[in-house]
């Protein structure tokens, strides 16, 4: 899971990229997953679904066991 600290990241967003990578429906959970050390960061870029501006995010991977594993399928219903 990963703690995200901007907050900017909102419902009906949609996501483009995953450290550069396109996000697609098939491909997004392997994305995010990425290498899955404590830590590490993923960087989101997103079109804003009101303004259409892209912007771009950091999440930090926080360690496993930490309330976040339990917030991860909410996360992703977020993302999709």
């Amino acid at each position: 899971m990963f703690l995200c600290t901007s907050r900017r990241l909102r419902r009906g967003d949609v996501l483009l990229t995953v450290n550069g990578q396109p996000v697609a429906p098939s491909n997004v959970d392997d994305l995010l997953r990425g290498n899955d050390l404590p830590g590490s960061t993923t960087r989101l870029s997103f079109r804003r679904i009101e303004t259409m501006e892209i912007e771009h995010v950091t999440l930090t991977r926080m360690p496993s066991g930490v309330l976040g594993d339990s917030l991860y399928p909410s996360f992703l219903s977020l993302l999709l």
